[in-house]
């Protein structure tokens, strides 16, 4: 693992210290500073940021809650191992839940934001071709984000983003192919289509739909870039 800057920990800063360390841990996460299945014992992340030991605890404790880290008994707490399980129950909990979120987005969502959405959606099929898979995934969440808040859910929204994160982490690792753009940009559209038609059984139907497709490209990209 590369080293990682010292962090600096202003006193005067009103958000809290273990807030700022756990940022910089979820960054270094997704970043691919500390690879999935790591340990992370405290004490090591006390040296590796330069930090004192009695908020990492509290910030471990945050990234637990938001699916980052595991806290296994006796063991001490770790970043999970992204396998075919880990995907197939991910993209399980992703279907039951957007597809709920996209169906009541269709008679809430305001034409502005439909509008919205769209641009995203060509935005992301732009950034994607050209290679740029960080922006394209940033537009990509955001597409779906946008949808999700217009479903006034605000729990359900907080449960699958809190467990998309490693996902995106996979995704940014093994990028795009040009198949799985033209996918992403007919799935995009069709989600768009049942939004505006203000048909919230074809939107949640659309949704399965792409999820579906997103877990069987997740799994071909897992089993062809991972050495049996």
């Amino acid at each position: 693992m590369t080293d990682a800057s010292l962090l600096k920990i202003d006193a005067d800063n009103s958000i809290p210290a273990y807030l700022v360390i756990a940022q910089r841990i979820r960054e270094d996460i997704l970043s691919g500073v500390w690879p999935m299945g790591a340990r992370l014992p405290i004490n090591q992340i006390v040296e590796q940021y330069g930090v004192s030991a009695m908020p990492v605890r509290d910030a471990l404790n945050q990234l637990l809650g938001e699916g980052l880290v595991t806290n296994v008994a006796h063991k001490g707490f770790a970043i999970p191992v992204v396998d075919s399980a880990y995907i197939g129950d991910f993209f399980e909990l992703r279907r039951a839940i957007e597809s709920l979120l996209t169906g009541r987005a269709a008679t809430r969502i305001e034409d502005t934001t439909l509008d919205f959405v769209e641009e995203t959606a060509g935005q992301f099929v732009h950034r994607a071709r050209a290679g740029d898979v960080a922006e394209a995934l940033r537009l990509n969440r955001l597409f779906h984000r946008t949808i999700n808040q217009s479903a006034g859910n605000p729990m359900a929204l907080e449960i699958l983003e809190g467990r998309s994160a490693l996902i995106y982490a996979l995704r940014r690792k093994h990028g795009y192919t040009a198949d799985k753009i033209t996918d992403v940009e007919n799935e995009h559209a069709a989600i768009v289509r049942a939004l505006r038609a203000r048909d919230p059984e074809w939107a949640e139907a659309a949704a399965r739909a792409h999820c579906h497709s997103a877990r069987a490209s997740s799994l071909r990209a897992f089993k062809q870039k991972t050495p049996d």
